[in-house]
């Protein structure tokens, strides 16, 4: 995921409270034990990054992260890691029978909502904020000067790294080397080491020029100080964590496992869609590796 340069509501709201927003939905998946808290969490920002417009650079993640979803449904269903499992339905498939478990679909949803949820906040964060606005806004709240640039060149190193590997391998591919398989690591990988060495060079001549290590006051090209729809949104965000918390310790998890029951015919469509949506998904794998080796 990267920034994507937009002029919306989302975008020129202070990056704090995208950052807080995005710990704040990180707890609250993990408090409590409950799938559709979740995908109404991800449906959420789903809306707010289509309305933000960087639905495409979010999309790209989503498919990456398709493959692990369904292999994890899959396994919580047949192999749940949960002490004790007791609501079991059979899967007939041509040759051999498969044992379910409605307990392992309900664990394997909640992980999976968990993951959904906190890849859509972090991606509205990520997109929608520009990194040198993230560094002034930690500057802001008194984080170390150093602390925000290095958040800030991890973020952009990350797609930066991304893009000369794509390079490397065309380049590779261009004059007839195998990209794919073990022997052909290290010369994807040298080439790949030697330029990020060559930036990082780079990065600390030009962070000396600049005289970074200096005792004297750092200031910004970008000053981003929060305004009243900041703190506004701000305590919003807090005020439904602190409603969390308190129905987390008073009412307890929003747990659903023991009530969790779906007809036989709902188990046997979902369970099948899981195996189709994983196989599908190593087959995509498996056929743009496969084009990649050929071409």
């Amino acid at each position: 995921m990267y920034y994507v340069e937009k002029d919306t509501f989302i975008h020129r709201l202070n990056p704090l409270d995208k950052f807080f927003i995005f710990i704040i939905v990180t707890i609250i998946t993990f408090i409590f034990y409950n799938p559709w808290l979740c995908f109404i969490i991800t449906a959420f920002f789903t809306v707010l990054i289509a309305l933000a417009g960087t639905f495409r650079a979010y999309s790209k993640m989503v498919v990456v992260i398709v493959p692990i979803i369904s292999a994890l449904l899959v396994f919580q269903i047949f192999a749940p890691a949960l002490p004790k499992v007791v609501k079991s339905f059979e899967v007939k498939l041509p040759g051999f029978t498969l044992i379910g478990y409605q307990e392992g679909l309900y664990h394997g949803l909640v992980l999976t909502g968990r993951i959904l949820a906190i890849v859509a906040a972090g991606a509205l964060m990520i997109t929608t904020s520009h990194p040198a606005d993230i560094v002034a806004s930690l500057r802001y709240i008194r984080l170390p000067y150093l602390a925000g640039f290095i958040i800030t060149t991890s973020l952009q190193y990350v797609p930066i790294l991304q893009r000369e590997f794509v390079t490397i391998l065309e380049a590779q591919q261009s004059r007839g080397f195998k990209t794919k398989g073990f022997k052909a690591l290290i010369p994807t990988l040298i080439p790949l080491f030697l330029i990020s060495l060559q930036r990082v060079r780079q990065l600390a001549l030009t962070l000396e020029s600049r005289g970074f290590g200096s005792s004297g006051k750092k200031t910004s090209l970008r000053e981003v100080k929060p305004t009243l729809k900041d703190y506004a949104v701000l305590a919003i965000s807090f005020g439904m964590f602190s409603y969390s918390i308190w129905y987390r310790v008073s009412v307890g998890t929003l747990s659903q496992i023991e009530e969790f029951y779906l007809p036989t015919m709902t188990l046997y469509g979902l369970t099948l869609g899981f195996l189709i949506l994983f196989m599908v998904s190593v087959l995509f794998l498996f056929l743009r590796h496969l084009r990649r080796t050929i071409y």
